[in-house]
């Protein structure tokens, strides 16, 4: 059926171009973020970070854009409040931290980036508090995390996993073992175009802390097999049960069981060959690697 038989040649073409038209109209319309992280990532220049994402949110097209700016502004918030001098100017800027992730979650409830700022900016929040403070903080931090990793499915969230391994391993009610599982599954996650370095470190640095002998280690990863095969109502009682149950870079098929000590100097080992392999290295890559060669020569 020729729908435009009727027309002339002029307004077929106005018509045959309206949808590519509305589609580019779309494009210039969707915010670049590609300065942004830059500026985040690669020069650490938070400030000119905020400056930049302050001007972009009201130009955010639809919610699912503003959510994206919104959960931008609560990652710089909480850097720039790890930088402050003072505990009042910290407190201020992580609740800004925290108030650009609620209106990120206003916008889009999908957005599972806003509920891990969120809950960062909460957690840094909470260690300026007193010890009742921060009990009541420590619930709504999981809360976020278990948005993120349960109720929204992001079992990849690298940065999720290793939220939850450390206020599990803060919390004196909860499990250590559970806490080390979530820190395998939060290592076993950093995407591929990242070092992650610190989150290697937290790895190694939980279970040099346990320091399980190999034959502890074996009774414990037995456990885990059967456990972690059962069905489990959540993702985070699943993953609880995860050390033992997937392949570790760090580790050579034909490797004895180690003990976690020795582990725990495998990882590093393996994270510094993963910085020297990296040609695109972050101010904040440079800057966990000054700690991991602090932490290396420590336990050596």
């Amino acid at each position: 059926m020729h729908f435009y038989q009727n027309m002339s040649p002029q307004k077929q073409v106005r018509l045959n171009f309206a949808p590519i038209m509305k589609i580019l109209a779309i494009a210039l319309l969707a915010l670049n973020f590609n300065n942004a992280d830059y500026l985040f990532s690669h020069k650490a220049d938070y400030k000119a970070c905020l400056a930049e994402l302050q001007t972009m949110l009201p130009a955010a097209s639809d919610n699912k854009e503003k959510a994206e700016v919104c959960w931008r502004l609560a990652r710089v918030y909480l850097m720039l409040g790890d930088a402050a001098s003072d505990r009042d100017t910290k407190r201020s800027l992580y609740a800004e931290g925290i108030s650009a992730a609620n209106d990120g979650i206003s916008a889009d409830p999908s957005s599972y980036q806003c509920f891990m700022w969120r809950s960062a900016n909460r957690g840094r929040d909470c260690q300026t508090r007193p010890l009742p403070q921060q009990a009541a903080a420590s619930g709504q931090i999981l809360d976020d995390l278990e948005q993120i990793l349960d109720k929204l499915g992001r079992t990849g969230c690298s940065e999720a996993w290793e939220a939850l391994s450390q206020v599990y391993m803060a919390h004196p009610l909860k499990s250590d073992d559970a806490g080390i599982s979530y820190a395998y599954r939060a290592a076993l996650t950093i995407p591929k175009d990242e070092l992650r370095i610190s989150t290697l470190m937290w790895l190694a640095t939980v279970l040099y802390d346990r320091n399980d002998s190999a034959a502890d280690r074996a009774n414990t990863i037995k456990s885990n097999k059967d456990k972690f095969a059962a069905s489990a109502k959540t993702n985070t009682a699943k993953y609880a049960y995860y050390e033992g149950n997937a392949t570790l870079p760090w580790l050579t098929s034909s490797s004895a069981q180690l003990s976690d000590r020795e582990e725990a100097k495998a990882i590093l080992r393996y994270a510094e060959s993963k910085y020297n392999a990296c040609a695109d290295k972050t101010p904040i890559d440079k800057q966990d690697y000054s700690e991991l060669i602090k932490l290396k020569n420590k336990w050596n």
